[in-house]
C-alpha cells in the first residue's frame, strides 16, 4: 500500500486481527461448554470475561502522555471533591484522614465476627446511594432479606429486634417511610453463595454498563472462590481481581474480611495486619486497610457499650490513625464518638 493510504490499511489489518481473536475466542468458548470440571455459571462467567478481554484489547496503548496527568493532579490540588467519593465513611474524622474514597481502590475493612463488619458495609452503600452512586453489594454472608432488615432498622430507627421479631407494628409509618426512601436509591444486591471471582466479575461489568458504578462491597472476602492450589493462593487472588476491578471499573471496592483467632490470644485481643484470615496477597492489593475493633466485645461495660475502634493501619496516599466510632447495635450503624474514649488509644480495660 502506498504512503497516503497507510493509515485505511492499518485500520483493515486491525479489523482482521480483531475478527481472528473473536474466530478463536469463539472456538475456546465452545470447549468451555463441554468441560466437565466447571459449573455452568463459572463457565458463562469465563466466556463473558473473554469477550470483554477481546473488546476492550486495542482500544488504548497503555500510554497517555504525563501532562495529562499533572493536568488533572493540578486540577485536584484546589478541589478536594474533583474524583474522590465523599462521606462514605461513618465518622467525620475517618472521613478527613481519607479524603473520601479514591475511585480505582480496593478497601479492606477487617474484623472478627460480630464487630460489625457488616454494618460498615451496608451503611458505605446505603450512604452512597443517597449521593446519587450506584452501588452493587455482595453478600455471602447473609441473604438480601436480612440486609433490608438491618437497612431498614438503621434509616428508621426502629430497633432492629422489633423489625425480626415482628413487633414493630405500632411504627409501621417509620418503617413504610424508610422503605419508601431506600427502595428508591440505586443500589443492587446480590446474594447468591458461593461466588466464583469470575462470576462475581462477570456480574460487576454488566451491572456497570447499565449502571455506572460508584462503590462495589463484597461482604465478605474469604467467601469468594478463587483460583491456587493453596487456601492463602485463592484468597490472593480474589484479592488481586477486586483491585484490578476496582481500576477497570473506575469505583470503589469495599471488601470486608475476616480477622484470624490470633488475636484472641492477645491480652487486648486488638487485631494486626498479620491477623488476615489466610491474608495471601490482600495487604499488597489494598490501599486502605482498617481493623475494627470494639472493647464491648472482650469486656463489656457501661461506658464501652456503643465504643468502637477503627485501626487505619494501612493507608497508600495518607497518615495511619486509630479513630474512635459510636455504635449502636439496635439499629445496626456506626457514628461520631463524642467525648473522651472510655480507654487511652491503643489500650484497654486492664489498664
Amino acid at each position: 500500500p502506498s504512503s497516503a493510504n497507510a493509515a485505511r490499511y492499518a485500520l483493515i489489518v486491525r479489523e482482521r486481527a480483531k475478527l481472528r481473536g473473536l474466530a478463536a475466542v469463539g472456538a475456546e468458548v465452545s470447549e468451555l461448554g463441554f468441560k466437565a470440571d466447571i459449573g455452568a455459571d463459572e463457565a458463562i462467567a469465563e466466556a463473558q470475561a473473554r469477550i470483554a478481554e477481546l473488546a476492550e484489547r486495542g482500544t488504548t496503548t497503555g500510554f497517555l502522555p504525563f501532562a495529562d496527568a499533572l493536568a488533572t493532579a493540578a486540577d485536584r490540588s484546589t478541589d478536594p471533591t474533583r474524583r474522590a467519593l465523599q462521606g462514605l465513611m461513618p465518622n467525620a474524622d475517618l472521613e478527613r484522614i481519607m479524603g473520601g474514597c479514591e475511585p480505582g481502590s480496593l478497601i479492606i475493612v477487617a474484623a472478627r465476627p460480630s464487630v460489625g463488619k457488616s454494618v460498615f458495609g451496608q451503611q458505605a452503600t446505603t450512604v452512597a446511594g443517597r449521593r446519587g452512586y450506584a452501588s452493587a453489594f455482595f453478600s455471602g454472608e447473609m441473604p438480601a432479606e436480612q440486609l433490608a432488615m438491618r437497612a431498614l432498622s438503621a434509616y428508621s430507627n426502629v430497633p432492629l429486634a422489633e423489625i425480626r421479631e415482628g413487633k414493630a407494628s405500632t411504627k409501621s409509618g417509620l418503617i413504610s417511610d424508610a422503605m419508601c426512601k431506600l427502595a428508591a436509591l440505586p443500589i443492587k444486591v446480590d446474594d447468591t453463595g458461593g461466588l466464583h471471582i469470575n462470576q462475581l466479575v462477570a456480574r460487576a461489568r454488566a451491572l456497570h454498563r447499565r449502571h455506572k458504578l460508584g462503590l462495589i462491597v463484597v461482604d465478605y472476602l474469604t467467601l469468594i472462590r478463587g483460583d491456587g492450589d493453596k487456601t492463602t493462593d485463592r484468597v490472593g487472588d480474589v484479592a488481586q481481581r477486586l483491585k484490578v476491578l476496582a481500576k477497570e471499573l473506575d469505583c470503589v471496592v469495599i471488601a470486608l474480611s475476616q480477622m484470624s483467632r490470633e488475636c484472641e490470644k492477645r491480652p487486648d485481643k486488638r487485631g494486626q495486619l498479620s491477623d488476615l484470615r489466610d491474608s495471601g496477597d490482600i495487604e499488597a492489593a489494598a490501599r486502605w486497610i482498617g481493623l475494627l475493633h470494639r472493647e464491648w466485645m472482650r469486656k463489656p461495660t457501661a461506658d464501652n457499650k456503643h465504643w468502637a475502634q477503627l485501626h487505619v493501619c494501612k493507608q497508600s496516599n495518607g497518615p495511619t490513625d486509630t479513630i474512635d466510632l459510636y455504635f449502636d447495635g439496635a439499629l445496626q450503624r456506626f457514628g461520631n464518638w463524642s467525648g473522651p474514649a472510655p480507654y487511652s488509644r491503643g489500650g484497654h480495660g486492664d489498664a
